[in-house]
């Protein structure tokens, strides 16, 4: 089996940021990381039904600062800000006194997010909701939401059953190799009587840079460069023969031209680098060479004597 790496930590630094953000060493870093540890489990806890998708934790010297990403914020808040308050003074208590600031973003789309996605299964599990049903009305909803793809799958014992299994429904593209996709990745356990079933999603956001076309994929290929030099000028007698009548090689100079005209007589010949003309052409690609110039091999050893008297020169 192939070895599965979180999708959020497989694109850091790409097009994903770190979620806690603060550096330290020796045993100031074990401290603060079983300090944001806490945080975060003190949070999940708290506003398990607020819709928290994200905690970003960040320090500086000797305050903290918490952004809570969230589709409600008017819970978390609550009446003239008392929660706010409240939750401000327990996790200024997990630091050891540091000074804390609570931000809160509104998440505009919660069907488009993964962790919510995955969450609000979790709960209809818990409320024996059939998963197939929970699974299929979510992947419609994102879809309609402008999802470019999603992609979802519940593992355990699904339904009550003895075996445990895995069960998925996927629809749209949903490329996880794809560093550059605005790839988003979520995981919930729903804790049933039968034991724990996990749910993880996977959602490819349609993102734009304003030109009206999606970013990435086949299309985008504006900073390639210059792909190739002169091919030369077309003539009309080559129109529908596939090639054209000069060779694109400037250190082949004009011997290179009168020996393209003599073998323009022997037959259907390569005229330039790389190509034939006429039957044969894919073949020749395959091989290689293509004029009879120093630096050129020979393309087809059964195809005529010419092309043999060629390649034989220094």
């Amino acid at each position: 089996m192939g070895q599965k790496v979180n999708p959020i930590a497989f694109r850091l630094a790409v097009n994903k940021d770190w979620r806690s953000k603060w550096y330290a060493s020796g045993k100031d870093y074990t401290d603060k990381l079983h300090e944001d540890l806490s945080i975060r489990g003190y949070l999940k806890r708290k506003l398990q039904n607020a819709g928290l998708a994200r905690v970003v934790i960040e320090r500086a010297w000797n305050s903290v600062r918490v952004t809570l990403h969230t589709s409600r914020p008017g819970l978390i808040i609550g009446r003239q800000g008392k929660e706010i308050e409240v939750m401000t003074k327990e996790i200024s208590d997990l630091c050891k006194g540091s000074q804390v600031k609570i931000d809160i973003i509104e998440i505009r789309k919660p069907e488009l997010d993964a962790q919510l996605v995955a969450e609000q299964i979790a709960v209809q599990l818990e409320r024996r909701i059939s998963f197939r049903r929970a699974m299929k009305r979510a992947l419609q909803t994102a879809m309609e939401f402008g999802a470019e793809g999603i992609r979802l799958r519940c593992a355990g014992r699904l339904g009550g059953a003895d075996i445990a299994r895995a069960e998925g429904y996927r629809e749209g593209k949903v490329p996880l190799q794809t560093l550059r996709v605005p790839l988003d990745y979520g995981f919930a356990e729903a804790r049933t009587v039968y034991g724990i079933i996990g749910v993880k999603c996977w959602v490819n956001k349609k993102e734009d840079d304003g030109s009206g076309r999606p970013q990435g994929g086949r299309g985008d290929r504006g900073d390639r460069g210059d792909r190739g030099g002169f091919r030369g000028p077309r003539d009309r007698d080559d129109r529908g023969r596939g090639g054209r009548s000069l060779c694109t090689d400037q250190q082949c100079g004009d011997r290179c031209d009168a020996e393209h005209e003599a073998a323009r007589s022997a037959g259907p010949h390569l005229l330039r680098h790389g190509e034939w003309r006429g039957r044969g052409a894919r073949y020749g690609r395959r091989e290689g060479a293509v004029c009879g110039g120093a630096r050129h091999k020979r393309l087809h050893p059964w195809r005529d004597a010419w092309h043999g008297a060629q390649s034989s020169r220094p």
